[in-house]
């Protein structure tokens, strides 16, 4: 039983930004936002800041799925200055970064490439997504190389890092990689790529963790036939599915698929013919300011923007409750530094996730 879920509302942080993809904190009052083209815009007091923190626009590929795509700032930021960024490079190719920045601009000369994933066939499916865990290692989500039913197999592959979420020690070095690979990581000594955590992906173009619970929570952006929304207990070791079935649905083959262990959806609804769908995944509120939405997970559809709330510790569902409609073409999910969710419009704005009082 979903309970009464919590009536939403939006309250707009910030306004006159150029596409923004995902918006998040480095441990204080500011934003810090992520435009596709491939640059980075302070949110100060209400305000997007004229002058940018970042500009590598000349070293991105946009747009459609390409561009810069996800930021996550070291949790010692403060004191070290180190941050990470996913972008498509003019290659095609799906870039994980380090630079350094200070508190009001970074240094784009100070670019080291963490980690290249070669993407040059199909300009879809990157994810891009970067969390750091309360372990200290930084997450990050790829997609399965474009095309059709990954073509490419990628999804299933274990020695691919493409439809995964890697997990990576950045503090660390191995070998000549500028990242090591954590040793409780589950193939590490098996056949595959050690810095794989998950596995079975399409496109998961953001996940978060419950900072509760640790629980890991992925949206996976459909092909034709089903968006969905899984949870795992960490992910650790977990195979999604894709490219064996879509959502519940048998993917390849059609009939008579093999779903053991697979990680089954919370969440799926089926795709209407004729209209673009991609799911976000969003965030289990833990912040103080809702307290209705205490422990409900907050996820939506870029297109139209419906925004739904389930409780986080609900069985798999087989009907959606009813969305809170925002009428924007919603990019992203992220968090303030209270915990407080919030959300990139492509309109050019973000907004903070509120709750509507009964007189509404």
């Amino acid at each position: 039983m979903l309970g009464d879920a919590p009536r939403l509302a939006l309250e707009l942080v910030a306004d006159g930004l150029s596409a923004p993809v995902y918006v998040t904190h480095a441990g204080g009052e500011r934003l810090w936002v992520v435009e596709q083209p491939g640059r980075i815009r302070i949110i100060d007091d209400g305000r997007a800041r004229e002058r940018l923190f970042l500009d590598l626009e000349d070293a991105v590929s946009c747009c459609r799925e390409q561009g810069m795509l996800g930021l996550a700032f070291h949790p010692e930021y403060e004191t070290n200055g180190r941050f990470f960024i996913t972008y498509s490079d003019l290659r095609g190719d799906l870039i994980l970064s380090e630079l350094a920045g200070g508190p009001d601009r970074a240094d784009p000369s100070s670019e080291r490439v963490v980690l290249r994933i070669p993407h040059r066939d199909y300009d879809d499916h990157y994810g891009g997504m970067l969390e750091f865990g309360e372990d200290g290692y930084l997450y990050f989500s790829t997609g399965d190389g474009g095309g059709i039913s990954d073509p490419g197999r990628n999804a299933q592959d274990l020695d691919s890092l493409l439809g995964k979420i890697l997990r990576l020690d950045v503090d660390a070095v191995q070998g000549e990689e500028p990242y090591a690979v954590p040793p409780d990581n589950p193939f590490v000594g098996q056949d595959g790529r050690g810095e794989i955590w998950s596995y079975g992906f399409r496109n998961p173009w953001r996940f978060s963790f419950d900072a509760m619970t640790g629980v890991l929570w992925v949206g996976d952006v459909g092909q034709d036939r089903a968006e969905e929304i899984s949870r795992h207990v960490d992910g650790r070791g977990a195979d999604f599915g894709w490219d064996i079935v879509e959502a519940r649905r048998c993917n390849r083959p059609r009939q008579r698929c093999d779903r053991t262990d697979l990680v089954p959806p919370i969440v799926e609804y089926q795709q209407i013919e004729g209209i673009s769908q991609a799911i976000l995944g969003g965030y289990v509120y833990r912040g103080t300011a809702q307290p209705e939405l205490q422990g409900w997970y907050l996820f939506a559809e870029t297109y139209e923007g419906p925004i739904w709330a389930i409780p986080s510790t609900t069985e798999p569902l087989d009907e959606l409750p009813e969305p809170f409609d925002s009428e924007l073409f919603i990019t992203s999910f992220g968090q303030d530094a209270d915990g407080e969710i919030l959300l990139t419009a492509f309109q050019g704005a973000v907004y903070r996730v509120t709750t509507a009082s009964a007189g509404d």
